[in-house]
């Protein structure tokens, strides 16, 4: 009577069972082989996204700053239009108190006039030509100050004289803007300095006859 085999030990169940377990092996190999490829993707997925959030941060930080420069700009531009307010009404100040002082200041030399008034001194002189030599200076010097205060020099004259004086104010502005003019002779004689030459008028029409012979020059 024959012994009853496994029917793991038939050839047949050998076989399949080699290629099941090569079938095993090689599946584990896959898997492997997928896992080991895998990993490099996920860390680069990963490494991009901390760069990422790294540049959000960043950007955020950025605008961080921006707003506080953004801050900073608004309270400096404020700073700076209260400080021109504040300029403004300073300079405002200032010219009242200038034209203050300045009003002050007339005001006390017209009190000084109303206590000093000017005083007329007649001087008589022997000689004719004495007297046009001081005059003649006078005129030149224009401005004498005798003890801080101011002299001035004037012919003694009658009012004939000065009406006749009068009569030549038109052509004695031509020969002023001329720079001609050396002024009267007594009583009432332009004169004038034209070439060199002083010249004498008795009348305005003199005067007149001798314009007329420059412009025709």
């Amino acid at each position: 009577m024959s012994e009853t085999q496994d029917p793991k030990d038939f050839p047949l169940f050998a076989t399949s069972r080699s290629q099941k377990k090569k079938k095993q092996t090689a599946s584990a190999e896959t898997s492997s082989s997928s896992t080991e490829q895998t990993d490099p993707v996920l860390n680069k997925i990963r490494a991009l996204s901390t760069r990422s959030g790294n540049i959000d941060g960043r950007f955020d930080t950025i605008e961080n700053h921006l707003d506080a420069i953004s801050t900073s700009v608004s309270a400096i531009h404020k700073t700076l239009s209260n400080l021109s307010q504040r300029v403004s009404s300073s300079e405002m100040r200032l010219m009242e108190a200038e034209n203050r002082i300045s009003t002050t200041e007339d005001a006390l030399r017209a009190r000084e006039g109303v206590n000093d008034p000017p005083q007329s001194v007649l001087v008589r002189f022997v000689r004719y030509a004495d007297r046009e030599r001081i005059l003649q200076t006078a005129l030149k010097k224009r401005l004498i100050t005798y003890e801080s205060k101011q002299t001035c020099f004037f012919q003694d004259l009658s009012v004939y004289v000065m009406r006749k004086r009068r009569e030549f104010d038109v052509v004695k502005k031509i020969l002023v803007d001329g720079k001609m003019l050396r002024g009267f002779a007594y009583p009432a004689k332009l004169r004038c300095f034209h070439d060199s030459e002083l010249r004498t008028f008795s009348t305005p029409a003199a005067v007149e006859e001798f314009i007329e012979t420059l412009q025709d020059k």
